[in-house]
């Protein structure tokens, strides 16, 4: 009911604001209307008249500068003859005929500068002066005979445009308040005349706290009813303004009902507690009373009598532990910062002590202070599920403890597998020096005896065998040393400026050897718009494309093996490598099995001269790159191997007059 006499107080001040006063009472309304309109209309018609005003005076002055131009082109000769003739009455006469032309008031000729000739006298304070040679040809010859002289007056053209601008403003400020009148006519016949009646409906309204004595009449405004669809604001005003008294009826009928369900559902609320079977409780804080359920006083060990009165020893009823936090919850709760109440307290019970609770509720009823009027809620007895909680949490704790013992003893074994790995690379290192000093030995002399030409036929295959197979365990030395770094993940990278094409150019010459010994065709294909000078380890990156070319060379008995460099996007700085074979190729079983270490998938008889490290070093050094090696192939059909490598251009000054060279060795090719 205060919402409705709220509302009936804003229509009421509506009906009486000085916006719908009458006609002849000062109608605020129309005077806004007439001022913006009359503004408005001043201020597009002062911009029209300028613009037209300034257009007709520059066509002024141009009509003045083409009477110039008419001077100097037609009048110029005929008084050049008439002054050569010194026939001055033709010569005056034209003169006065210039004066004719629109604006000129004045015209002289001036003969050895004296005037000999003149007509009309200068008037203007603005002016236009243009001076025109004089001249006759004789014999062939131009003879200069005086100067012309020429006023026109701007002042003229000035006071047309004022005329003009006069004439403009009056006839357009007669039209703006013809209008602007007619409008506020309009305006009033059509709305301000229905807005008034709209208010006097409203202030014959009465609202009193009882409510509307009986259903409101009608608004009607007495106009011609729109068409379906067609409906205007002031419909749609007084379609909102009925339905709004309809609404307010209706509204103190349903208050007035509700009232009624309000005391029935009080009574039910009451027997719905008493059948309940959880703790529900209804604190009146006005009363200083708490209304709870035989099971709230059966989880508390009260008496009814009791609960009725615990508001007033409500804290006594809390742990010491839990007071303190606990009633800062409810302060809270009670001053409005919360919405619900949820607490979770050990609290008293009269024969069995110390047990936990929990309440759930909140205040349901304010006064107008925001002070709370009413709370309810539920009482929960929770001490068997926090002792489950408690253990439960013990339990946790016995299992954090024995994963931080689990921990600490598999960071031991890892620092301890660590050490063995580093172990076994020391080992590693140790043992390649030791077996490659004297290997090198070996090596040498092998190299000093094939130099020997005294040498029979079975000597001379023995030193190939010996320095062969010292070659096959110095590459396989290496190998082995390699795979270990990168299992060790010591794996350096040292990258330099390298000049890319001669870089590659040396690859593919000392693969092309091996190529056509086989009776191979080699080509090199390298896109054109690479860049010169890229930055990568070129120790590392002629590796693994010694070890793919050589693996195709190996493999493959007739056709091509081809090396391509692109970039991979267009544009990118990722350049793609590919190494292509027409060789024997591999089925899906054999490329599952083609990277793993000390791995060879094809026949007994390729597998000679290999160690199975080749390829499964290649791509872990193509990993280490930022890249990975991919494989594409079919048995019979030959293989591609690829890898795709980011290499940032370098200065090509870097490498100026360097240029990198392969090792006198290569790992040899294998699968």
């Amino acid at each position: 009911m205060p919402a409705l006499l709220h509302g009936h107080s804003l229509m009421a001040h509506f009906a009486r604001s000085d916006m719908l006063r009458r006609w002849g009472g000062g109608n605020r309304l129309a005077r806004r209307l007439l001022i913006a309109l009359v503004g408005f209309s001043s201020i597009i018609t002062a911009v029209i008249t300028t613009v037209d005003l300034y257009t007709g005076y520059r066509r002024d002055l141009q009509a003045i500068s083409e009477s110039l131009r008419f001077i100097e082109t037609s009048a110029v000769p005929s008084l050049s003859r008439s002054v050569w003739q010194v026939d001055g009455e033709l010569t005056q006469s034209q003169l006065d005929g210039l004066l004719r032309l629109r604006d000129i008031e004045y015209a002289g000729i001036e003969v050895q500068g004296r005037t000999r000739w003149a007509a009309g006298t200068v008037t203007s304070s603005r002016q236009q002066v243009v001076t025109l040679p004089l001249a006759q040809t004789e014999g062939g010859a131009t003879v200069g005979i005086g100067t012309l002289r020429v006023v026109a007056g701007i002042d003229h053209a000035i006071q047309r445009v004022w005329d003009r601008a006069l004439i403009d403003l009056l006839s357009n400020g007669i039209k703006t308040l013809l209008v602007a009148g007619f409008v506020m006519v309009v305006f009033h016949r059509l709305v301000t005349q229905h807005l008034m009646r709209v208010a006097d409906f409203v202030k014959q309204i009465e609202i009193h706290p009882g409510g509307l004595a009986a259903p409101p009449e009608t608004l009607n405004l007495r106009r011609p009813a729109s068409k379906p669809g067609q409906a205007d604001i002031l419909d749609t005003v007084k379609d909102a303004i009925n339905g709004l008294l309809r609404s307010l009826y209706r509204a103190q009928v349903d208050l007035h009902a509700s009232h009624e369900r309000l005391s029935e559902s009080e009574l039910r609320f009451r027997l719905a507690m008493e059948a309940a079977g959880a703790g529900l409780w209804d604190c009146d804080f006005a009363a200083r009373r708490l209304y709870g359920n035989e099971q709230s006083a059966r989880i508390l060990g009260l008496s009814a009598k009791e609960l009725a009165v615990a508001p007033r020893f409500w804290r006594r009823l809390l742990h010491p532990d839990d007071a303190a936090g606990t009633m800062e919850t409810i302060r809270q709760h009670l001053a409005g910062a919360t919405s619900d109440l949820r607490i979770e307290a050990r609290m008293r019970h009269a024969r069995a002590g110390w047990r936990w609770m929990s309440v759930r509720g909140g205040v349901v009823e304010r006064g107008a202070a925001n002070e709370p009027l009413r709370a309810v809620g539920a009482l929960v007895d929770i001490d068997s599920r926090r002792l489950a909680e408690e253990a439960l949490r013990d339990a946790n704790r016995y299992l954090e403890s024995r994963v931080r013992e689990r921990t600490a003893a598999l960071q031991e074994a890892r620092d301890e597998a660590e050490r063995a790995n580093q172990a076994k690379s020391d080992f590693l290192s140790r043992m390649s020096h030791e077996l490659r000093t004297p290997l090198n030995g070996i090596l040498g002399f092998a190299q000093i005896l094939q130099a020997e030409t005294a040498l029979n036929e079975r000597q001379a295959r023995a030193v190939n065998i010996i320095q062969q197979s010292g070659q096959h365990l110095l590459t396989l030395i290496n190998d082995i040393l390699d795979l270990a770094r990168m299992g060790a993940a010591s794996l350096d990278l040292y990258p330099e400026p390298v000049q890319l094409g001669p870089y590659l150019g040396v690859i593919g010459e000392m693969v092309r050897v091996s190529a056509e010994a086989k009776g191979l065709r080699f080509s090199l294909s390298v896109q054109q718009d690479l860049p010169s000078v890229v930055c990568v380890d070129p120790k590392r990156l002629r590796q693994v494309l010694l070890n793919l070319l050589s693996n195709a060379v190996k493999f493959t008995d007739t056709g091509e093996v081809v090396l391509r460099v692109r970039r991979v996007p267009a544009g990118a700085t990722v350049l793609r490598f590919e190494v292509q074979d027409c060789g024997i190729g591999m089925n899906a079983e054999q490329l599952a099995r083609l990277f793993r270490p000390f791995e060879q998938v094809s026949d007994a008889k390729r597998r000679q001269g290999g160690t199975g490290l080749g390829l499964a070093i290649s791509r872990e050094l193509a990993r280490a790159m930022g890249s990975d090696l991919h494989v594409e192939s079919r048995l019979g059909e030959g293989s591609l191997f690829w890898f795709d490598l980011p290499l940032p251009a370098a200065e090509e000054t870097a490498v100026s007059g360097r240029l990198h060279t392969l090792p006198p060795q290569a790992t040899q090719g294998e699968r």
